[in-house]
């Protein structure tokens, strides 16, 4: 997504593998990606977890984007799977979010299948494109740095937009790197604030290990239905995650800094294993 001290991790975004099963996502975006990977820029953020099953959820969940104007974070209870049992929305939005994170986990699944056999560069080639289309990277990357965005030029917005945006298809080929019996359902969707939509989904896992839910927060754009955040667990924001990551690092070094440590973790994933 550098080897690191395990008990200094940033645990707030990660799935604990299960015992048997090497094949499952630690994490959706951020894994390993916490205060410890940007060294003495980002100071690790206190392990304050409980355990539920095979998950390590965090108590971080009061970090949230929901104070900017447009932010993604889900308003007041988070979406779980009990939810998907409610009625649908109307059948065109129900067709068009939906069918957007089906195409998406059908990628997505396809490569955990192929995985070894196409490698790291590879798997991050046959993603790029599914991501570039169901998740709206320009929003995401801008809600990341907060009121930051509004100092930054035109240009630096730019490099950041892309620097984001290829942190994300890296993560996505580093995590979902094989694949041991896993399977991904829709289970179908709620509506959400400022006209947008919860689409819910699950994650099956093999072995005995407990299924995860990722549910992708969407609005719909002249590009059609795209993802704005996503929720670990249902509950855990990714764009609220990053934002309190990034903080630190852009008080201490600005944009600069921040896109150079970004930057270098996506490539350090594709340079070989010494």
């Amino acid at each position: 997504m550098f080897l690191i001290d395990r008990h200094k991790r940033i645990a707030m975004d990660r799935f604990v593998r299960p015992s048997g099963n090497s094949h499952v996502p630690r994490g959706f975006f951020g894994t390993r990606t916490g205060a410890a990977r940007l060294g003495a820029v980002l100071k690790p953020t206190p392990r304050i977890i409980r355990r539920t099953g095979a998950l390590v959820l965090p108590l971080l969940l009061v970090v949230s984007v929901a104070t900017a104007e447009d932010a993604p974070a889900p308003e007041a209870a988070a979406p779980t799977q009990a939810a998907s049992s409610a009625p649908a929305t109307a059948a065109v939005t129900t067709s068009g979010a939906q069918a957007v994170i089906g195409q998406f986990n059908g990628v997505l699944l396809s490569m955990m299948k192929q995985a070894e056999e196409l490698g790291y560069l590879g798997r991050f080639d046959m993603v790029a494109p599914i991501v570039r289309e169901t998740f709206d990277c320009s929003f995401m990357a801008r809600k990341t740095v907060g009121k930051y965005w509004d100092k930054l030029s035109d240009e630096e917005q730019a490099r950041w937009v892309e620097t984001f945006e290829n942190f994300t298809v890296s993560n996505l080929a580093d995590r979902f790197h094989g694949y041991s019996g896993q399977s991904f359902e829709v289970l179908g969707e709620r509506p959400a604030s400022r006209n947008t939509l919860i689409v819910l989904t699950l994650l099956h896992r093999t072995g005995g290990a407990e299924d995860v839910e990722l549910n992708y927060r969407m609005r719909e754009n002249e590009a059609g239905w795209q993802v704005i955040d996503v929720y670990a667990n249902g509950k855990v924001s990714e764009v609220a995650l990053r934002r309190a990551e990034y903080a630190r690092s852009l008080k201490q070094g600005g944009i600069e800094l921040l896109i150079d440590s970004v930057a270098k973790m996506t490539a350090n994933r594709a340079a070989p294993a010494s």
